[in-house]
């Protein structure tokens, strides 16, 4: 019980001077802005989500991937161990190591569960918003390195 006065007494001492609220309206609004700003530099790329690709092989190829994990998920596999399929080469499990796409593919799960969306749209919805995640972790890298420290820092919008 100790321990858990004692980092209820740091966790306090962390918010005298700034509330909950602040800590947690400050990314959820850094979220937002990056999810416009993608979407404004990006137009009009938006009109078409749940119907096209670009014209590259690189995007279906993706989305592909991306449909089969959340399916996977969906089917009792989270983990995605008992999945196979040729992307699965050159041993099995290779899917699994993917972790670029495999906490994209929960998001997937997610959606293809409470939406009756196409996967286009979910495959476009899902990379927005983990594109977008970036702003809220690139504030927190450089948040802490503060106003009088700003010339050490290597991004010009810190």
């Amino acid at each position: 019980m100790t321990l858990l006065k004692a980092l209820l007494a740091g966790f306090k001492a962390r918010m005298s001077n700034r509330t909950i609220w602040h800590h947690l309206l400050v990314p959820i609004g850094i979220f937002l802005l990056s999810v416009i700003g993608i979407l404004i530099l990006t137009w009009p790329w938006c009109l078409h989500f749940s119907g096209e690709f670009l014209d590259h092989w690189d995007p279906p190829f993706h989305a592909w991937k991306l449909e089969f994990m959340a399916r996977a998920i969906l089917s009792g596999d989270p983990w995605l161990l008992r999945s196979e399929a040729n992307v699965l080469y050159p041993h099995m499990g290779t899917l699994y190591f993917e972790a670029l796409q495999w906490p994209p593919a929960w998001l997937a799960a997610l959606l293809l569960k409470l939406t009756n969306w196409p996967f286009e749209l979910i495959y476009h919805v899902v990379f927005v918003v983990f594109w977008a995640i970036s702003g809220p972790c690139i504030y927190f890298h450089y948040h802490p390195i503060g106003p009088e420290n700003r010339q050490q820092s290597p991004c010009i919008l810190a």
